[in-house]
């Protein structure tokens, strides 16, 4: 009784332990908002192009 209450609690614990050691290749964030003001004239000139 105590043995399959304490594999169920286990089995938790694998399971996440599992999804902890996966391994990613990429990492998408959204980065800080930047102002117009910083862009120097060149940046500003390609961000406007369609």
């Amino acid at each position: 009784m105590y043995a399959s209450a304490a594999a169920d609690d286990l089995l938790q614990l694998v399971q996440q332990a599992q999804v902890l050691a996966m391994q990613f290749d990429a990492v998408v964030a959204n980065p800080p908002y930047m102002g117009g003001s910083t862009l120097n004239l060149l940046l500003k000139a390609f961000l406007k192009e369609p």
